[in-house]
């Protein structure tokens, strides 16, 4: 009696002892140190989370030392815990081991009759304890398989799913999660305690435990308890509910609340106060399988708990289902331990216990959360708010497309058959769209079903793939119409636009998939991931086609802007009128038509890569973002650093390639002087020097400016390389440092995307120097244009009808211009007549005026006063021109017979080759000379000629007879001017010839740009 007493009194003291440790635990949870950390960390996370409602519990011992519902819920509201479900499932297996009816090292066909799988063909047996450690080989993916169904046969026909499958690998050799596993042993415990699941672990499990509020599966009294449960889509929380599963029961779907919770993580920590056969099974369950090396993070597999050798040993799980999740965590030598219930499938539920774990344990809590779903859900809702303008877009264009092919304002380009062919081409685009939209789940789900994706996943998903798909497919019928019923006018560049950012796009598809196969390698899984492979080569496909597709049209695009920036300037330039146009530099007008014009049609190739380039860049922050979000924070800085740089270095280039460009038109004036006085030159040594020296000095300008504007960029690109180099550096060395809670894995993926990035970077930034020779370029179009837009457009004159007798008439004509001097000179008033019939000279000293009242005469000048009259009606100087057929003292001779009718007057013009005396110099075949190369007066001769075959009624010869030789001199004056005299033609010749002025009827004197006397000769 004495020693009960004793032994009473001991056991009494040492639970008195006992309850001070834990009241001692408990004063230090609720402590400012330790509590308040707790409590602001839960709340912190789950407001980011937004999880509707929460359930945490944390014991030490055997005291609850926190218990709270977050949202509103009790620790009497019930949950579905998920995954988690497993450790009383294997608790159930246990128990039944340690009552010797079930034997671990069996095969599973001893209990359940014909259950066979197959391992490379051939039948293969899996063993109880393979099922408990998942090391069957069966794989994660045949939860996809398990079926919609609440009947009571639900589980058997789950399981009968399996027999005869192939396995992933040998059983026994390899850890593989598969939650099917524990499904298939939820059909054993059936079998052998010959009870339904739900009632052998209500009976000997639950209730043996205390756990009175656990239930396995849903159950009609239950309905109203449960709390209901929610699943992410469009950035919030929507109610959902979930279909039933009662074949995956033992797997997934155990009921508990907080409460009872709370207990069961007692009875984890404690295992040692139990000696019956359940308290041996929780034993047993804590003892992770040692025989196959443990998963990448280090944890082995017991019976239900991930096992972590942690201290004295970290146990874990956390579960998921379509709209629950939970997490469970203790550490028996601790005697601490977190669960977490939550009424939407979130992975803050492992974050938040791990935190509380770490805090108790006086580690700083990681705050950093993955949440697959939530990031999906973000991304769809992107795609969504992208998706749903360019779905109306496209319809709007295709719409368009469609009525101007009803209106007969599109036609089709080629035979009928191009409608066959590209209806084919509409069938093949749509159909390897939808195909690489519905293999999906082989990228974000690991090759799972769709009806599995529509349960688990975002209500976004579809609603985002189902956008993309029909932006996609209405994109395709309008691209393709657009192409075979083109339209010369068409200048939208919707089609070249999107297909420049699918090029990026695919790009970015290629380095993400590279990347996913890389962090997915397993040395033991050597199958090849035919999906990953099949987005791949459409990834290649993507930006292959795009970037050709692009390339072409852009290059006709910009050419045609090319060719039209071109014809527009020569058609301005031709409706200018000749005094306008005069004092225009000859260098600017060549480098503006030619060269200006060139570099801009470089332009479709800096878009095409700054487009794909942003688009990939673009995509790759985004993923960077998903990875680690200061990784992608210190990118966008350094880009924009980069870019910034070489936007201030780009002002200073572009100050000197302008005067590069000013160098330009100076060195094409030199090239002309090269050209057209080389003669000059060549016999000239001193004159030759001086050359040279100005136009090396012009080549040195252009190289010295040119280099000095590519240095500034390239000492740029270097402070851009070392940038880069440096992120990269400090990603690895200091990010380890600064961010506790990188992982490894993050540090090789951001690490290798930030390397790839530096390709499409570098040709953004490589294309700036581009960009501002084409902007020198097209601002000197536009300033060529403007300088124009400031003159008088010159109004299209009709071709003057065969009139024979014109007389012209100056009244008080004045005219003054600046000469090279800078001094004024003027012509005026000029008063006089020519008359039809009659052959007028006109006579003077150099610089007395002849050649500009010659163009005023002919209206290239403006009179500044006066007027002009032809056959006594006042005429503009645009409406001068018609009359006349002019050959000045510089005139210049094409090589074609433009504005003549040649094709009817080819004996004409061999007559006329045969008096000139030119018919062995040159052929004119199909209106077109075979050469300009002759002598002066060989020209001079040939201009005469082509004056002849236009046939004007008003004949202006300036100098011509000056380069003639004696002979021709003496036919120009004695036979010529008074044949055209003869047909009434009003001959006007500026000439020197005094020995020939008894062939005119009327010699004018010019002096100091006045008329200083008219003499009337007698014939």
């Amino acid at each position: 009696m004495r020693g009960i007493r004793v032994i009473s009194l001991f056991i009494i003291f040492s639970l008195i002892c006992e309850c001070s440790v834990y009241a001692d635990t408990y004063s230090k949870f609720l402590s400012q140190n330790v509590g308040k950390n707790c409590e602001a960390f839960i709340q912190k996370q789950y407001k980011k989370s937004k999880i509707p409602d929460m359930f945490v519990v944390v014991v030490n011992g055997n005291k609850t030392i926190y218990s709270k519902g977050f949202g509103n819920v009790s620790d009497n509201t019930l949950f579905e815990l998920g995954s988690t479900s497993k450790a009383y499932t294997a608790l159930g297996i246990l128990k039944l081991e340690e009552e010797s009816l079930i034997d671990l090292n069996a095969p599973v066909d001893k209990y359940l009759p014909g259950f066979i799988m197959t391992y490379k063909g051939k039948p293969a047996h899996i063993k109880i304890e393979q099922l408990l450690h998942h090391t069957s080989g069966i794989s994660s993916n045949t939860i996809g398989d398990i079926p919609v169904s609440n009947q009571p046969d639900a589980l058997k026909k789950t399981v009968e799913l399996l027999v005869g499958k192939e396995l992933e690998s040998n059983p026994g050799d390899r850890f593989s999660y598969a939650t099917i596993n524990y499904d298939v042993l939820g059909l054993v415990i059936e079998k052998v305690s010959r009870q339904s699941f739900e009632n052998f672990m209500r009976n000997e499990v639950f209730l043996p435990l205390g756990l009175n509020n656990t239930f396995a599966g849903r159950q009609p009294e239950l309905e109203k308890r449960i709390i209901e449960g929610y699943k992410i889509g469009y950035g919030r929380s929507l109610l959902y509910k979930a279909p039933q599963y009662r074949g995956n029961v033992p797997a997934g779907y155990i009921i508990t609340n907080g409460k009872d919770m709370a207990t069961w993580l007692k009875q984890q920590i404690n295992i040692h106060q139990a000696d019956n056969s359940l308290g041996k099974a929780i034993e047993k369950a804590h003892m992770p399988d040692r025989t196959v090396p443990p998963d990448s993070d280090g944890g082995s597999y017991g019976g239900g708990w991930i096992v972590y050798q942690k201290g004295g040993g970290e146990y874990s799980h956390g579960g998921e289902n379509p709209n629950y999740s939970s997490y469970v965590i203790f550490r028996p030598e601790e005697q601490l331990g977190v669960a977490v219930l939550c009424n939407m499938n979130s992975s803050y539920a492992g974050t938040i216990a791990r935190g509380v774990m770490d805090i108790m344990l006086g580690n700083t809590p990681k705050q950093k959360t993955k949440d697959m779903y939530r990031s999906l859900d973000y991304i769809a809702v992107a795609i969504i708010c992208i998706s749903i303008p360019f779905l109306i877009t496209s319809l709007y264009y295709l719409l368009n497309i469609l009525y101007q092919i009803v209106c007969k304002n599109r036609r089709l380009a080629g035979a009928r058959i191009n409608v066959f062919w590209a209806l084919l081409k509409i069938a093949a685009t749509i159909t390897i769209h939808a195909s690489s939209l519905y293999m999906i789940p082989w990228i974000l789900f690991d090759g799972l079903p769709w009806n599995f994706i529509k349960v688990w996943a975002p209500q976004s998903i579809i609603v985002s793939l189902c956008l993309i798909f029909s932006a996609g497919s209405i994109f395709t019928v309008y691209y393709y119409l657009n192409r075979i019923f083109p339209r010369d006018d068409d200048k939208s560049f919707f089609s070249v636009i999107t297909l420049s950012v699918l090029s990026g796009f695919g790009n970015a598809l290629i380095i993400f998939i590279i990347n996913l196969v890389l962090s997915q390698f397993d040395p033991d899984d050597k199958h090849l991931d035919v999906g990953l492979l099949f987005y791949f080569i459409i990834g290649i496909v993507i930006y292959v086609l795009g970037q050709r597709i692009v390339r072409l049209k852009l290059i006709t695009v910009t050419n045609n802007i090319v060719y039209k920036k071109r014809v527009n300037l020569i058609e301005r330039i031709q409706k200018t009128s000749y005094q306008d146009i005069e004092n225009l530099e000859k260098g600017d007008l060549i480098a503006c038509l030619n060269n200006d014009t060139e570099i801009i049609s470089t332009f479709a190739n800096i878009i095409i890569t700054a487009v794909a380039n942003s688009v990939t860049l673009i995509c790759c922050f985004i993923y960077l973002g998903m990875v680690n979000l200061w990784g992608v924070l210190v990118s966008i800085v350094i880009a924009a650093l980069a870019l910034t740089m070489y936007y201030f270095v780009g002002i200073s280039a572009e100050k000197l390639w302008d005067k590069v460009r000013d160098n330009q038109s100076l060195f094409i004036r030199y090239i002309n002087d090269l050209a057209y006085g080389f003669k000059e030159l060549s016999l000239n040594r001193s004159k030759r020097e001086g050359f040279n020296n100005d136009i090396l000095e012009s080549c040195r300008t252009y190289r010295d400016k040119n280099i000095d504007g590519n240095f500034k960029f390239a000492n740029v690109f270097v402070i851009g390389e070392l940038l880069f180099t440096f992120v990269i550096g400090a990603v690895v060395f200091l990010f380890p440092l600064l961010f506790k809670e990188i992982e490894g894995s993050e540090l090789i993926q951001y690490v290798f995307i930030f390397l790839y990035m530096t390709g499409p970077i570098h040709g953004i930034l490589d294309s700036i120097p581009e960009v501002m020779h084409v902007k020198i370029s097209w601002k000197r179009i536009k300033g060529l244009e403007k300088y124009l837009s400031e003159f008088k457009v010159k109004p299209e004159e009709r071709e003057c009808e065969q009139i024979k007798n014109v007389c012209i008439e100056l009244k008080d004509i004045e005219y003054s211009y600046k000469n090279c001097d800078d001094l004024e000179f003027k012509v005026g008033p000029v008063n006089c007549s020519f008359k039809p019939g009659e052959i007028t000279f006109i006579t003077g000293g150099n610089g007395s005026g002849k050649s500009t009242l010659a163009k005023l005469i002919t209206g290239l000048y403006r009179p500044d006063k006066g007027k002009v009259f032809i056959n006594g009606a006042a005429v503009n100087e645009e409406g001068l021109g018609k009359y006349y057929s002019a050959i000045f003292s510089d005139y210049y001779l094409f090589n074609k017979l433009y504005g003549i009718d040649w094709k009817h007057k080819v004996e004409e013009i061999r007559n006329k080759m045969k008096r000139f005396r030119i018919e062995n110099k040159l052929t004119i075949s199909n209106g077109e000379l075979s050469t300009t190369k002759l002598s002066t007066g060989q020209r001079k001769r040939i201009a005469l000629m082509i004056s002849y075959l236009e046939d004007r009624p008003i004949y202006l010869f300036d100098e011509w007879a000056a380069d003639q030789d004696p002979e021709f001199r003496r036919i120009f004056y004695n036979q010529i001017l008074p044949e055209l005299k003869k047909k009434g033609k009003t001959v006007i010749a500026i000439t020197h010839d005094d020995g020939y002025f008894n062939t005119a009827d009327k010699v004018i004197k010019m002096e100091m740009g006045e008329i200083k006397e008219v003499t009337y000769e007698k014939n």
